[in-house]
């Protein structure tokens, strides 16, 4: 027993020495800075408790110290400044905002909270009645230079923010605070070399924009606290903020920027190697360049359009399109699934310009599948995610139901049918990739064989479907459930990198990080956040970990990604995988990536309105 307390002592002190490397964010100031505990109690949120969300929590944490009820005054006064400076240190960060609470009574036997207005050096001698003692009290801008100066004894940073602004209107403007508490704030943050964030302004200017009717959403109870939508608009506010400082050391640390700029890097590398994308790809053989692997490459190629719309993307995928005459690789009369792949952007395209010939031929592909009862075409698991987008684009199309009734159909029967029982295992929650690999078959520590990179691919046709399948569809629910369910197995199968081993459940099978698996659940896991079926405190240090994986791990300086397994179907094809080894096909590990990338980007850069 005892050695057992021991080793929880040494464990816990090792995992508070590792927290203690990272650096840390932390955040002073008063309730609209965090209201309450800052649980949203009656729906009043300060914006610090949402500021967490948008970095990496990984390399940084964030601290929300603010107390609501005071000013920069009775922050220090009161203990609660002292709390952090004693564990604040080198490279860290304090971003402080005051002045709400500031303007009140010096002595009052309420509150006792006020400061002297401006920023000089007048004090006034008082009995405090609340602490029950005498005391000299200084103006904003003292208190305000004393933050700084102790940030900056302890080699910390800090950054000083203008108040927020109140729901008080005059004229049709939100009413700033540009001649008082706000400028008093920038005038110290000039004063004392601190960097400063003029809060109150960039706010104010939404508000203007947004109208009093609006804005007024977002006040609940009184013209000063917010609730959660007004609290988040606020929260994008301070990283606003933050990045217009072009202060390296704490933006470095934001996500978003950091993603959308992987993206285009490995992206890059990709079209500056294949300028011409109707050229055939050449490896064992000669294929044409709407094969399944370069299909994938351009559905993230149009998610990173989607959040990035440079031209020069459009313009490859539209002349991609052209080249392949918007036809299937086995033409119109095909039933193959990885041949129909491409479609999925052939009718994104559509859906941007509906010219006919972008649809008609996939269209009439998918056409001559709905007739009849046959629907066993899909009899390897890859084929769900090739195909599957392809049926539900067209049924939200054309708005006809029978293109979610054979994709059901031909979903169903892979699930419950093929290999003898199906290719779903409803007791762990993963796929077998075909017949081949269920039981008796098992790997060499004696579990089922799961291929990563199979079930990414269900994974993400899951969420292709769910994203666009109308609430009524009578399948939604179990669509829904089979993807919360692999979430959940997925999860703790999770390698300590960040990455996923392409076999799931025999980690020392060709043990190793790969990209293209890693990329799918990352994808699938942040689409599940971003609305809302999956806990984002649950999820979200999941995701960092795998993006931090791809990003920083995978992906060269030169755009090109490493780790991807080579095509196949089970954990010893395409290997050895590895850093440098380039896989048979570079462009469908390249469009996972991108899949991964566009949800990851959106997830911490959501703008928030009153809308």
């Amino acid at each position: 027993m005892k050695i057992s307390l021991w080793l929880i002592a040494c464990l816990s002190f090792a995992v508070r020495l590792h927290e203690d490397t990272r650096p840390v964010l932390y955040i002073i100031g008063d309730s609209t800075v965090k209201n309450g505990k800052g649980k949203g109690d009656g729906d009043l949120w300060g914006w610090g408790s949402f500021l967490d969300s948008y970095f990496d929590t990984t390399r940084i944490a964030v601290r929300n110290h603010a107390l609501g009820g005071r000013s920069s005054r009775t922050f220090i006064t009161e203990g609660h400044w002292e709390q952090v400076t004693a564990h604040l240190k080198a490279g860290d960060f304090v971003i402080m905002q005051f002045g709400h609470n500031d303007g009140g009574p010096l002595d009052d036997t309420a509150r006792a909270r006020g400061t002297i207005r401006g920023t000089g050096e007048e004090t006034k001698d008082i009995y405090n009645p609340i602490m029950k003692k005498n005391e000299t009290v200084h103006s904003y801008g003292w208190y305000m230079r004393k933050y700084v100066e102790d940030v900056k004894a302890k080699g910390a940073v800090a950054i000083i923010c203008s108040p927020v602004p109140r729901n008080v209107w005059k004229e049709g403007k939100c009413v700033r605070s540009s001649e008082d508490y706000g400028k008093w704030a920038r005038e110290t943050a000039v004063a004392t070399g601190a960097c400063f964030i003029d809060l109150n302004g960039i706010i104010a200017d939404k508000y203007d924009q947004w109208g009093v009717d609006s804005v007024t959403r977002f006040f609940p109870g009184d013209h000063t606290h917010t609730n959660g939508a007004g609290a988040k608009v606020n929260a994008q506010a301070v990283v606003e903020g933050i990045r217009g400082l072009k202060m390296p050391g704490l933006e470095g640390y934001l996500m978003g920027d950091e993603v959308l700029q992987a993206m285009r890097r490995a992206n890059h590398y990709f079209m500056q190697k294949w300028p011409d994308p109707g050229q055939d790809i050449v490896t064992n053989k000669v294929r044409p360049s709407n094969i399944w692997t370069r299909g994938v490459y351009y559905e993230g190629l149009m998610a990173l359009y989607g959040i990035d719309k440079q031209q020069a993307y459009y313009d490859y995928a539209v002349d991609w399109g052209n080249k392949r005459q918007w036809t299937p690789r086995s033409g119109i009369t095909g039933r193959n699934a990885d041949d129909q792949c491409c479609g999925q952007t052939y009718i994104d395209l559509y859906r941007m310009d509906p010219k006919p010939e972008r649809i008609a031929g996939i269209r009439t592909c998918i056409d001559n599948m709905l007739p009849g009862d046959k629907c066993d075409d899909w009899n390897w698991i890859d084929a769900i995610q090739m195909a599957m987008p392809v049926f539900v684009r067209l049924g939200v199309v054309y708005k006809d139901t029978a293109y979610f009734r054979k994709m059901y159909d031909l979903y169903h029967y892979t699930k419950v049918f093929h290999g003898g029982h199906g290719l779903y295992n409803p007791e762990e929650h993963l796929w077998w990739r075909d017949k081949d690999f269920v039981p008796p078959y098992k790997e060499p520590n004696g579990r089922n064989c799961y291929w990563s990179r199979g079930n990414g691919w269900v994974l993400a046709a899951l969420v292709r479907v769910l994203s666009l399948l109308p609430a009524n569809d009578p399948h939604r629910e179990e669509y829904l459930r089979d993807y919360l369910d692999m979430v959940k197995a997925l999860a703790p199968l999770q390698r300590g990198d960040g990455g996923w081993n392409v076999s799931l459940l025999d980690p020392a099978h060709f043990e190793g990080k790969e990209l293209s698996g890693t990329a799918l659940f990352t994808y699938g896991i942040v689409w599940g956040i971003r609305h809302g079926y999956l806990d984002r405190k649950v999820y979200l240090p999941i995701v960092l970990k795998a993006w931090n994986a791809m990003a920083k791990d995978c992906l060269h300086d030169n755009g090109f990604l490493g780790y991807v397994q080579g095509t196949g179907k089970q954990p010893s094809d395409g290997q050895p995988v590895g850093p440098e080894k380039v896989p048979d096909f570079e462009d469908y590990g390249l469009g996972c990536f991108l899949l991964a990338g566009s949800e990851v980007y959106q997830l911490f850069s959501k703008k928030y309105s009153p809308e």
